[in-house]
């Protein structure tokens, strides 16, 4: 975060997003999808069943 807080302008938070994203690979998109995925697979059901619960 101290990159961000130095670089200030737009520009420079564009660049560092965009350097980031070549930096990732497609296995560190599959694993984020599959993690969202995963993350709303389990936890949606527990508050619609907490929520009918009550």
């Amino acid at each position: 975060m101290l990159i961000l807080n130095l670089g200030g302008p737009v520009a420079s938070t564009g660049c560092l997003l965009l350097a980031f994203v070549k930096f990732l690979s497609w296995k560190s998109y599959v694993w984020i999808i599959f993690f969202v995925i995963h993350h709303y697979l389990v936890r949606y059901p527990q508050y619609l069943f907490r929520k009918n619960a009550k």
